[in-house]
C-alpha cells in the first residue's frame, strides 16, 4: 500500500509492505530488499515521492484490517481508499496494490 497521511500528494508517500517472504526475512532485512529495488526501479523524481518504506508482519491488526475491507487480488488491479481508518489508524489517502487475506 502507498500511503499518505494528508490524502493526494507528490511527496510524503510511505509504502507499506506485508507478505509471508517479508515475514520469512525479519523487518529489517526485507526493509532493506525493498528500499534497494526502490533505489533500482524507480526515476529519481518518483525516488522523493517516497519518503517511507515500512514493514509490518502480517499479523499486524492494521494489516488484518486492510486485507480483510480491501481484498484486491488481481495482477494490475488497485484500489484507491481516503477518508478511512484501519485499526484504528486514520488513512488520508492511499493505493492499495494488493491485499489478501491468508
Amino acid at each position: 500500500m502507498l500511503y499518505n497521511e494528508d490524502g493526494p500528494s507528490s511527496t510524503g508517500w510511505n509504502l507499506i509492505a506485508a507478505a509471508q517472504w517479508t515475514d520469512a526475512l525479519g523487518m529489517a532485512t526485507a526493509t532493506e530488499v525493498i528500499v534497494r529495488a526502490l533505489s533500482e526501479g524507480l526515476s529519481f523524481e518518483n525516488k522523493h515521492a517516497i519518503s517511507r518504506v515500512t514493514v509490518l508482519p502480517t499479523t499486524d491488526p492494521f494489516v488484518r484490517e486492510v486485507t480483510s475491507l480491501y481484498p484486491v487480488g488481481s495482477p494490475g488491479a488497485g484500489q484507491w481508499v481516503q477518508n478511512t481508518s484501519a485499526a484504528g489508524i486514520p488513512i488520508g489517502g492511499g493505493y492499495i496494490f494488493y491485499s489478501r487475506a491468508r
